[in-house]
């Protein structure tokens, strides 16, 4: 672990997960009710799509 991300708190990590549940959930790439292993597959996707769309611009 780098020393600097030793110092985030928790809480902001939670925070960013619960943002990016919320942005999967209003893009339609995972339902409301899902559990967290959809929600992993999601993310997963998520990062795929968006490495490739950098790599195009």
């Amino acid at each position: 672990m780098r020393p600097l991300e030793s110092h985030v708190e928790i809480s902001s990590h939670v925070w960013m997960y619960n943002r990016l549940r919320e942005l999967l959930i209003r893009e339609g790439m995972v339902a409301q009710g899902s559990d967290e292993d959809d929600v992993k597959a999601a993310i997963g996707e998520w990062l795929e799509m968006v490495a490739r769309a950098r790599k195009v611009h």
